[in-house]
Parts: C-alpha cells; sequence; structure tokens
C-alpha cells in the first residue's frame, strides 16, 4: 500500500508508552464522550427543533412509517426526498414506543441516538489530533464535544448535522495509515454522509482526492466501499417503490430547475461571511487564523470546508445550517492549530492564556443573539403540540395566526386527530369562525389581533421564540366533540402538498 501524503505534515509527537500511559488516555477521551454525551442528552429536556424540516421532513415521516399517521409535505408527494434518514429515525422510535407505550419515549429514543451518532464528530477529531500528539487529540476532542454548535445540532434530526460524524469519520481514516480495509471503511463512510446530505458531496469530492492523490489502488479500495455504501443507503428508496436516488434529479428540477427553493428566501453571495460574524463575534478572525494553522496539518480538511462554503453561497436559498459541516471542521482545525502555538511558544501563560480564550469564546457565541435565537426555536410550538397531545379530550386542532413552520406535527401532538390550517384560507377569520365545530382546541397567541369564537377560553401558554419575546403560544380550547365533516379544506395537508401553497 501506498504512503499517507500527509505523514510530513502530520507525524505523531510525544506518543504515549506504556501500559499506564495508555490507560490514562483512553480514560481521559472516554470522561470527554461521556460528559458530552450527557450534555446531550439533558437539552432534550426541552422539545426543542432547529428548523421545521427536522420535524415535517424526517420525524414525521419516520412517525408515519412506525404509527402509520403523519403530515406528508410537498416534498415526498413530488419525491425529492430520500426515505433514508426517516428509515432510519424509525427504527429507534419503534423500540422506545415498544419499551415505553405511552410515553414520549418513540421520540426521546431516536433523539438520544443521534446524540450518540454525534459522538462520533469526537472521535473524528480525536483521531486527527491524536496522530499529532496527545494534546491535539484531547484539544480537538474538547472542541468537538462542547463547542456550542456541536451540542446545539447534536440531538438534531437534520441532515445537515447527521452527515459530518460520517465525514469526519472518513476524513480519520483517509489521514491514517492506509490499509484495504481503512480505504474501505473510509469510502463507505463519505459516500453514507453523501447519501445523507448530497449537496455536501462537492466537498467530499475535493476531499478525497486531495487524500488519495493519485494511488489508482487506494482509489479501488476506496470506491468499492463508495458503492457498497450507496447500494445500502438506496435500499429504504426501493423499498418505498422509488428508483435509486431519484430524489437527486427530482430535487435538482423542483429547487433548481423550477427555483422553489429561492421561495423560502434567496440572499446574496456574502450570506454567509455575514452569518459566521454575527455568530462568531469577535472570535471570527482568531478562529480562521488558529483554522489556518490546523490546515497546514491537514489541507484537505481545509479544502473541504472552504469548497463547502464556496458552493453555497452560489446557490440562492441560503441557512447557516448548510454550512455545518464547513462550521465544525473550521473550530476542529482551530483546535489543533491551537496546540500548535502552545507547541511554538511553550509556557504556562500561553496555554492558560488559549484555554481561557476557547472557554470565553464558547460562551460569548453562546450569548450572540444569533446564537440565543438558534437554541430557541421551536419550543413554544413543540411543547405546546406535546401538551394538548397528552389530553384525551383533544379531537381536532387549529393554528391561528401561528404559520404551520411552528407546529409541532403529529411528531409531537401523537394523537390522530385532524390539524387544520384556517390562516391559510382566502379569508381566514370567516373559516375559523365556520369551521369552528371541526376542532375543540386552538393553537393561537396570548392576545391575536384577531377574536377566536367566544367558547374557546385560554389556558395554558408557553415561552415564545426569542425572536419574538412579546407573544406565546397559547391553548385555547372549548367543552364537546368535534364535527370533522366540511372542513377538509383546511387541513394542514391540503396547504403544505404544493411547493406554492406550503411558502
Amino acid at each position: 500500500m501506498g504512503g499517507n501524503s500527509n505523514e510530513s505534515l502530520a507525524r505523531p509527537e510525544n506518543a504515549f508508552v506504556g501500559p499506564a500511559a495508555r490507560y490514562d488516555h483512553k480514560l481521559i477521551l472516554s470522561l470527554i464522550m461521556l460528559t458530552g454525551f450527557a450534555v446531550r442528552g439533558a437539552l432534550l429536556l426541552t422539545p426543542r427543533s432547529y428548523h421545521a424540516d427536522e420535524v415535517f421532513q424526517y420525524l414525521e415521516q419516520a412517525h408515519r412509517l412506525v404509527f402509520g399517521y403523519g403530515v406528508v409535505p410537498w416534498e415526498y408527494h413530488y419525491g425529492i426526498r430520500s426515505w433514508l434518514v426517516p428509515t432510519m429515525l424509525s427504527w429507534p422510535m419503534a423500540v422506545g414506543a415498544w419499551l415505553w407505550p405511552g410515553t414520549n419515549a418513540y421520540l426521546i429514543v431516536p433523539r438520544l441516538c443521534l446524540c450518540g451518532l454525534s459522538l462520533g464528530s469526537v472521535m473524528g477529531a480525536y483521531a486527527l489530533g491524536r496522530r499529532l500528539s496527545p494534546l491535539h487529540g484531547w484539544a480537538a476532542a474538547l472542541a468537538a464535544a462542547f463547542w456550542p454548535e456541536f451540542m446545539l445540532f447534536g440531538g438534531q434530526a437534520l441532515t445537515d448535522a447527521i452527515a459530518i460524524p460520517f465525514a469526519l469519520g472518513a476524513a480519520a481514516l483517509l489521514q491514517s495509515r492506509r490499509t484495504h480495509w481503512t480505504l474501505l471503511m473510509a469510502g463507505a463512510s463519505l459516500a453514507f454522509a453523501g447519501a445523507v446530505r448530497f449537496p455536501y458531496v462537492p466537498a467530499f469530492a475535493v476531499l478525497a482526492v486531495l487524500s488519495l492523490g493519485w494511488r489508482w489502488r487506494d482509489g479501488c479500495w476506496f470506491g468499492l466501499g463508495v458503492l457498497l455504501a450507496l447500494a445500502l443507503a438506496s435500499i429504504p428508496d426501493v423499498a418505498m417503490g422509488r428508483p435509486p436516488y431519484g430524489w437527486v434529479l427530482a430535487n435538482w428540477h423542483q429547487n433548481v430547475g423550477a427555483d422553489h427553493a429561492s421561495g423560502y428566501g434567496a440572499e446574496g453571495p456574502f450570506f454567509y461571511a455575514n452569518l459566521l460574524v454575527a455568530a462568531w463575534s469577535i472570535w471570527f478572525v482568531p478562529m480562521l487564523w488558529l483554522a489556518w494553522l490546523g490546515g497546514q496539518r491537514y489541507p484537505a480538511l481545509l479544502a473541504m470546508a472552504a469548497t463547502n462554503i464556496a458552493v453555497h453561497s452560489f446557490i440562492a436559498h441560503k441557512e447557516y445550517r448548510f454550512i455545518l459541516l464547513s462550521t465544525m471542521t473550521i473550530v476542529i482545525l482551530a483546535a489543533i492549530g491551537t496546540i500548535d502555538v502552545v507547541k511554538r511558544k511553550p509556557g504556562r501563560f500561553w496555554r492558560i492564556s488559549l484555554a481561557v480564550g476557547w472557554v470565553a469564546a464558547a460562551i460569548t457565541c453562546s450569548a450572540m443573539p444569533a446564537q440565543r435565537q438558534a437554541w430557541a426555536r421551536q419550543v413554544s410550538g413543540n411543547r405546546a403540540f406535546a401538551a394538548i397531545g397528552y389530553d384525551t379530550r383533544t379531537c381536532g386542532v387549529a393554528m391561528w395566526e401561528l404559520w404551520w413552520t411552528t407546529a409541532g406535527g403529529y411528531t409531537y401532538l401523537h394523537r390522530r386527530v385532524p390539524l387544520y390550517l384556517p390562516e391559510a384560507a382566502s379569508n381566514p377569520h370567516q373559516a375559523l369562525w365556520r369551521h369552528q365545530a371541526a376542532f375543540n382546541v386552538v393553537l393561537a397567541p396570548a392576545h391575536p389581533t384577531s377574536p377566536l369564537p367566544p367558547t374557546f377560553r385560554r389556558g395554558a401558554c408557553f415561552a415564545a421564540q426569542s425572536a419574538k419575546p412579546d407573544q406565546s403560544i397559547c391553548i385555547w380550547s372549548r367543552a364537546g366533540p368535534c364535527q370533522e365533516r366540511g372542513a377538509e379544506d383546511l387541513s394542514i395537508g391540503h396547504f403544505i402538498a404544493e411547493p406554492g401553497k406550503s411558502k
């Protein structure tokens, strides 16, 4: 087998020797992993969703597979989504429902699995750093375990986040001493990450090409791993009667050809740079500088991060989560670069200063408005839906002066009752009053601008999203049963089954 092209840049230093040292190394890594998992698990106590896609595109579809009902958004009607992630989530969801029926275990178990999966980023980061020295490994692992964004997205059912542990694991394997097995696993892991989040594929291609070089035998073993993973990832779509990877072409046709993605917002080419400045504040320049130093050790990873930002900068519809692969790679490279600074400038002052700087950066970034808003997204809507789901009297639910993306869907409602959106009707107020017999629960602000029918009384209210501190989501309910007939056109499925209606 050929040697590693990065060995001159990534030569191990100060390696552990002896059984006691190896025990310390394993113990420290285990403590980092366990603490990281505990923090991520604790965050699940609040029913948080960073983006509506997490609920409606993935968890809701897993809910359909397990329980037989759920909202079907237009993306699944038009076949532009893979069934891979919903299928992955459906297995732990079914296990949770089987082990603890009547509880929210059906939702907690898959989220815990996602938290566990996110620790793959910690292991990948550690492996990359450990090739340089134990200190590099611990710094990279700590950054991957406790940097705010790693923790925020650790339990989120978003393809942007799910793909990253596989990608970092592949990166670590590609930078290791290559064997047939490591190349096979690297190809499989990177291909699986691409199947989960296909817009990352150009960045993955850059990582693979720069890491493998012209070693065609290495490329053959890597390619075999790619083919095996792609075959495995296609099984859910085939099982659902869809052609393998037909969703990629359908997605391109709808979001690029028909330009439906731009309907959800379009931004300029410097959008991501502005977002990073807003998210990292005064630490923006130091982070990039440290990442540049770390990138001298692993130029293929730095190129992957830059490629991903460049590709997404040319796509009109932009969201911060689309460049998670880049931001998280930058954080890990910055941690590696930090240890390089420490080694060049030995002494307690530099060690303490840099350690304090990282802690201050994490706290500062967490306190920035952009980050606080991200941590509070969807909390109130999900909590409200979960609350009415536990009430056995709920027979129909309407949302008023709240758009459907703030809803928890049947993922949180977890009750097979109609869900209505009178707000989307041509005459919303008239639709609400005319069809009030179809629902006995309305989710609305504490003080709606347009009054609800007098039979509805306000009950529990839930904390608003940080972007709207003056507004809470409240449960308004009335006594009596529901008359389902006549309100079918107000169903949430009626409005989000077409791309033009769901915007």
